[in-house]
């Protein structure tokens, strides 16, 4: 990811995962909130997330804990 990220041109750099369980349609959403608040990041949280509660919720909760 850091690769990219360096070797990425432009004024803003938005990453997903590869999982499919994020949407890219979502970005410009993002972008326009980004820029209306002049904030230098904005992370998105999945709210209906299709995990297997056990083997990828419960640790997501723990780490964010």
């Amino acid at each position: 990811m850091q690769s990219g990220i360096d070797a990425a041109h432009g004024e803003l750099i938005a990453t997903l995962d590869g999982d499919l369980q994020n949407d890219p349609a979502d970005i410009p959403r993002m972008v326009d909130e980004l820029l209306a608040r002049d904030l230098d990041l904005l992370c998105g949280k999945r709210a209906r997330r299709r995990d297997a509660w056990l083997s990828r919720k419960l640790p997501s909760k723990i780490a964010i804990s």
